[in-house]
């Protein structure tokens, strides 16, 4: 893992120069990040040296851009028989962990909350599991974290023998932290398997779901929804339909922008190696405030890659980030800012 630092928000260099040296032995390069300049922390999986093909997932809590690690400090959460890969994770005054594992034909998802001095709850697997690939994200919120995950069994059934995990058609929230515990909140049936889902801060409070479907029953791509929810993960209000059918084919992104959203997206393109990137600001309610795209053209994207999607800290400019194919993969980074 390695990773390579500039102002963002500021006036941008000519080169990044040699990317620094995070960590060892990290497995099929799937991450999950949270924090920026103060401080970062990093989800990765490791390379196992038990059963062949699984992994040890590890946190780094303490990873600071621009620092040089000969490997960061690290705190083993688990370990599983099957590869796992990271899903989200969130920080305050400790950090919600989510990763995915796949057992036999079914994925579960695992939910720890990582304190100081290492785990201090978890990991559960009892939600979160399906037929085909879990999605996953979390914001801290308050005393606790705000959860959402895609499954294909009630809420809290996935270790029980009564059944099997379906596809992965619903939506289901939940909290964890501060009275009561973890409790559940919303549960929402989508028409489709859903293949992108991530979740972000809804000013002041709760937080927006963001999802796209796997289009497997549908006629054209499924459109990028948005579900507001509350601090206890019920649905604010009706979702709303942020990229209509038949705009996107790739992976999303999604920030809060302001008391707003921004989201990201792959555009259906006549070129498939070289598509357009959309986005899209919207303000608290859903309602559209503006759109722009860029063309990867100069910069390849990268297929099943993830888009990245940040704001400034003065809510008025987003960081786009994205994986580059070619004979020189390359990280890139686009500044979209508001005039």
């Amino acid at each position: 893992l390695r990773a390579a630092t500039f102002d963002a928000w500021g006036a941008w260099p000519d080169s990044l120069g040699p990317a620094r040296h995070v960590m060892s032995a990290v497995r099929e390069g799937s991450i999950a990040s949270n924090g920026l300049s103060d401080g970062a922390m990093v989800l990765v999986p490791l390379f196992s040296l038990g059963t062949p093909g699984a992994t040890l997932p590890v946190v780094a809590p303490s990873v600071m851009p621009g620092t040089d690690y000969m490997d960061a400090r690290a705190q083993f959460l688990f370990r599983l028989s099957g590869a796992t890969r990271p899903a989200a994770v969130a920080s305050a005054d400790s950090a919600m962990t989510v990763w995915t594992t796949r057992v036999g034909e079914f994925t579960y998802s695992a939910f720890e909350t990582f304190c100081e001095n290492g785990p201090c709850e978890g990991p559960t697997f009892d939600s979160g599991c399906a037929s085909s690939d879990v999605r996953a994200g979390t914001i801290a919120r308050d005393d606790g974290f705000l959860l959402a995950f895609s499954s294909g069994r009630d809420w809290g059934t996935c270790l029980l023998d009564d059944g099997i995990p379906g596809p992965p058609t619903r939506i289901q929230t939940e909290r964890r932290g501060g009275p009561p515990g973890v409790a559940p909140g919303a549960d929402i049936v989508m028409p489709e398997p859903i293949a992108e889902l991530t979740m972000v801060q809804r000013r002041p409070e709760g937080g927006w779901v963001v999802v796209r479907t796997d289009g497997s029953t549908s006629f054209q791509p499924p459109p990028i929804v948005g579900i507001p929810v509350d601090d206890a993960g019920f649905a604010a209000s009706q979702p709303v339909v942020l990229v209509p059918e038949g705009a996107t084919v790739g992976p999303i992104a999604a920030s809060a922008f302001g008391d707003g959203l921004a989201v990201a997206w792959v555009a259906a393109s006549p070129d498939p190696v070289a598509p357009d990137i959309g986005v899209r600001v919207f303000d608290r309610d859903g309602n559209l405030l503006a759109e722009t795209s860029l063309s990867t053209s100069a910069a390849f994207l990268s297929p099943n890659e993830r888009l990245s999607l940040i704001e400034s800290p003065s809510h008025d400019a987003l960081l786009l980030g994205w994986s580059s194919a070619g004979a020189e993969p390359k990280v890139v980074a686009a500044r979209v800012a508001c005039r």
